[in-house]
């Protein structure tokens, strides 16, 4: 079964609560450098929203029980496609050992590929094709399963206004808008650093912005805006209350970022650049820059290369699409070039601050032809 409306979801964790479910398991099917947020929110949800009491385990991938029962299942169906053989197989896995059980199987991939939703659906699962906003209005998270996160991640919007074609946030959250609790997610009692994880903050205005890094300073904690700013928007308002959490020492390393995914945001980058050097260590903004997407390998490198010249960090985003379900770099998009494989390194690995594009490809070429 597939749900994708908001009442058959909300239906599903009311009877979950009223068929006096007691012990509820949260999976996890691999392990990612985030903390996995859709479980964590429904173990808040269950452990701190309902008078009744559950009993709420969490498990990473496959995990054998002895003489155990659990009344109803939720695995994550992570975010990217390419981990497709592993997740099925996890939900394979607890499907088998828990027969009886209901499985409810959502997330980032269940939403975007529908494909994925389907074939998890005839494997027996409950499939949650979209966003719960009962999750997007709880008043806090508890993190207490991952003790070892250093992060509150908080999102005080949801969708973009954008729909850029290689971007699947349209699909994810098709409805543009400002949560109504945001400012309840920053508190004194959660981890320490907050990562702001809106898609396009920028374009809900300078007001919200204002309203955010208001609270953000009064909280009083260290912050990372890893929201990628959509240069389109910036202009001189949101530089200066950007500024106010440098002014409050607020920003760590790598905690203001950018994207150069296209050439209609020449010009404007390099400017917001400078903007920001002003007052925060320009080696420290990170700057995502799409390529094997629709660009040739000249227009993709050009991009990398002004974001390098302004001495910021060009983090390059190897584009897949939403149903490839192979390795990431064996894609190939309509211009693909191996030069984007030596791009990616001389970038990300940072190379290009001590040696040029050519001698690299030199370098390159010498140390292959050796092995």
């Amino acid at each position: 079964m597939i749900i994708s409306d908001q009442q058959s979801i909300n239906e599903i964790f009311y009877i979950t609560v009223k068929r006096n479910c007691r012990k509820i398991l949260l999976v996890e099917p691999y392990s990612y450098k985030y903390v996995p947020l859709g479980l964590i929110k429904l173990y808040t949800l269950f452990k701190h929203c309902y008078t009744r009491s559950f009993n709420v385990d969490y498990r990473l991938g496959k995990h054998k029980f002895e003489n155990i029962k659990y009344d109803v299942i939720f695995i994550a169906s992570g975010e990217f496609s390419y981990y497709h053989d592993k997740v099925i197989s996890v939900i394979n896995f607890y499907r088998r050992e828990f027969s009886d059980t209901r499985i409810i199987v959502g997330g980032v991939y269940a939403i975007t590929d529908d494909t994925f939703a389907k074939e998890v659906s005839d494997l027996g699962c409950t499939v949650i094709n979209s966003n719960i906003d009962l999750l997007d209005n709880l008043s806090f998270i508890d993190y207490s399963l991952f003790k070892w996160n250093p992060w509150n991640f908080v999102f005080t919007t949801r969708g973009c206004k954008m729909k850029c074609k290689f971007c699947y946030v349209q699909k994810i959250e098709p409805e543009c808008k400002i949560l109504n609790n945001w400012h309840l997610q920053i508190r004194d009692n959660t981890p320490q650093n907050i990562m702001i994880h809106d898609n396009n903050i920028l374009s809900f205005g300078v007001e919200h912005y204002w309203n955010v890094i208001s609270r953000l300073v009064r909280a009083n904690k260290p912050v990372m805006l890893d929201n990628g700013f959509d240069v389109r928007f910036w202009n001189n308002d949101f530089n200066q209350q950007t500024k106010r959490l440098a002014d409050a020492n607020l920003l760590g390393y790598s905690s203001i970022r950018f994207a150069f995914d296209s050439m209609n945001q020449d010009g404007k980058i390099q400017n917001a650049l400078l903007d920001v050097g002003k007052y925060y260590p320009i080696e420290d903004v990170l700057v995502y820059v799409l390529v094997n997407y629709k660009s040739s390998f000249e227009e993709c490198f050009y991009r990398a290369n002004e974001v390098a010249k302004t001495r910021a960090y060009p983090f390059i985003q190897y584009y897949t699409p939403l149903s490839w379900t192979d390795e990431p770099f064996k894609y190939k998009g309509e211009q693909w070039t191996p030069e984007f494989y030596a791009m990616h390194d001389y970038f990300n690995d940072k190379i290009y601050r001590r040696m040029s594009y050519e001698d690299y490809k030199k370098k390159r070429h010498s140390e292959r032809s050796t092995q």
